[in-house]
């Protein structure tokens, strides 16, 4: 068997540099987190590259999830602002829901996993957030959306291949 089952917890402070191609990963689980596996944030994980090489780094790096495992996050997660570098990254989500009542900020990759928030979403400008399942925006909820022009690369995006629901809180910042 190839899966995490235990708990992985941060409540202190992670950061994490890569780069030369070379990603860099506050918390990595490369393997299949288990149903009875969680990830739970409650501090800080910054990721950023250095020379302009960003590719491949993350906050929180998840090859794939079972249905009913655990990824929340009540703390900070950033990474730099350029497409490449993900606050969250999750490979295969298999229908798994990730919850953040924090604050997400950079790049983020959910495939086939939903996210539902309460806290802050954050794409800053010239970077694509991807959500293979739903989004679910309640409560005091926000989605940040980074502006400079109208031309390609001078906003920031979110991409939400389910169903986009924001009628819990409709608000978006640009």
């Amino acid at each position: 068997d190839s899966s995490t089952a235990g708990a992985i917890l941060n409540s202190g402070d992670i950061a994490v540099t890569g780069g030369g191609g070379v990603g860099a990963h506050g918390i990595l689980v490369n393997t299949a987190l288990a149903a009875t596996g969680s990830v739970e944030n409650a501090g800080t994980i910054s990721a950023s590259g250095t020379g302009g090489d960003e590719s491949g780094t993350a906050g929180i790096y998840i090859f794939s999830m079972e249905s009913g495992a655990i990824l929340s996050n009540s703390g900070t997660i950033t990474a730099s602002p350029v497409q490449g570098a993900f606050s969250l990254y999750v490979e295969t989500g298999n229908g798994a829901s990730i919850s953040n009542s924090g604050r997400l900020d950079g790049g983020l990759y959910l495939g086939g996993a939903s996210l539902s928030s309460t806290g802050t979403v954050a794409m800053p400008v010239g970077v694509t957030g991807f959500i293979g399942g739903d989004y679910i925006q309640s409560g005091s909820g926000v989605l940040e959306i980074g502006v400079e022009s109208s031309s390609v690369g001078g906003y920031g995006q979110l991409r939400v291949d389910g169903t986009a629901d924001l009628t819990g809180s409709d608000r978006v910042d640009v």
